[in-house]
């Protein structure tokens, strides 16, 4: 059950690299934006999936048909996800997790940065070693640390990443299981 995939894409995952989401920006900025078959290629998603999620309101129209970083990332979150949280849901801890901190302020963080941090989080994590809630809660504290400058934005974070990494662990977790069944149930 290693992860070999950027979360939420079909993109090899690099490690090394601490920023899973620049991987993927250089891209945006190249092409001024991305078009809908490109986001496909990059998450897997058919189409008709992404189109639901702008008509349903969560993800923004696309501007001349091309997808923005803010958008790509939120796209992400939501493919990475989806599997184990309702989306709306979803949506909702993405605007918890990015709340200005004081009314009119700047924002906590972006959706890149939540996306980035949600990574950097998962990546360590060895499940066939076994996971632990202390070691998440960690991984979780330290990264909110380096993002959030102010006690009440850390809190903030790290509450949403701990349900993320919590809903993504429980996905694989859920693939791992129905891959064993088809297993046992292909020899009957």
């Amino acid at each position: 059950m290693e992860l070999t995939n950027i979360p939420g894409t079909t993109i090899p995952d690099s490690p090394g690299n601490p920023s899973a989401f620049s991987l993927i920006s250089p891209l945006v900025t190249a092409a001024g934006g991305l078009s809908l078959s490109q986001i496909k290629v990059i998450t897997g998603l058919e189409g008709s999936t992404i189109q639901n999620w702008v008509k349903r309101g969560w993800v923004s129209k696309p501007q001349n048909k091309k997808y923005d970083e803010l958008q790509l990332a939120r796209i992400l979150l939501i493919s990475a996800l989806r599997d184990a949280i309702r989306i709306d849901q979803i949506v909702q801890l993405i605007e918890h997790a990015c709340l200005p901190p004081v009314p009119g302020g700047p924002p906590a963080c972006t959706e890149a940065t939540l996306f980035d941090c949600l990574c950097r989080v998962i990546r360590p994590l060895n499940m066939e070693s076994g996971v632990s809630f202390e070691q998440i809660r960690r991984h979780v504290s330290q990264i909110s640390r380096e993002i959030g400058d102010r006690a009440d934005v850390q809190e903030q974070l790290s509450t949403v990443l701990e349900i993320m990494v919590a809903a993504h662990l429980s996905s694989r977790l859920q693939r791992y299981a129905d891959d064993l069944t088809a297993r046992v149930l292909s020899f009957d």
